[in-house]
């Protein structure tokens, strides 16, 4: 996450919007190592002027439905919509599901405009088994209210990333070299299953 994170802020900076973030648009430089991600796939992406044109600016409603920000749906959106579409990820990646999910797009549609439920979501498994910090993480990226959803820079902040990033070290650190193949599988599974849908 920290890398989709300063992928993610480093377009925000320059005014760019990607408009299609999702996990088939990170590839893995080498197999088995995820030190090294990289976002592709910005045929949708728009410059959308300064940093400072967070909430609106656009009307094109496009990206992948499961992803889209509820504003996208209105039709009157900016930057932000990129950092719903990093809490849909991070979910995905956390529980293994999609967060909204209705029986036909129209459903899926409706359950996005309606806004993420953490009381819902998160009295389920795998939920129970997961952090507070990476549950809070993900609450404040799928708010509905876009002036306080996290921005890219205050998600690199948020004390889920820190503290992950500090575990991380101290494992690489013990282990001496990049051990990563168990959660290179995870996440081509989940890609796998995701394009099955």
């Amino acid at each position: 996450m920290y890398q989709v994170l300063t992928a993610v802020d480093y377009l925000h900076e320059r005014g760019i919007c990607h408009r299609d973030i999702k996990a088939e648009n990170f590839l893995i430089s080498k197999k088995g190592d995820l030190s090294s991600i990289k976002l592709i796939s910005f045929k949708n992406a728009t410059q959308n002027g300064a940093e400072d044109n967070l909430y609106s600016g656009m009307s094109k409603r496009i990206g992948t439905l499961y992803y889209i920000a509820p504003e996208v749906i209105i039709g009157d959106y900016g930057l932000q919509c990129d950092m719903w579409s990093v809490g849909v990820l991070a979910y995905i990646l956390l529980s293994g599901k999609l967060p909204m999910k209705g029986k036909n797009d129209h459903q899926t549609i409706n359950l996005i405009k309606s806004g993420f439920k953490a009381q819902t979501h998160f009295n389920t498994a795998p939920w129970d088994r997961i952090s507070d910090h990476a549950k809070d993480f993900v609450e404040q990226l799928l708010n509905i209210n876009v002036q306080e959803r996290l921005t890219a820079k205050k998600a690199l902040d948020h004390l889920w990333i820190i503290e992950a990033r500090q575990h991380n070290f101290k494992i690489r650190k013990q282990l001496l070299v990049p051990n990563s193949s168990v959660i290179y599988g995870t996440v081509c599974d989940l890609i796998d299953a995701e394009q099955q849908l």
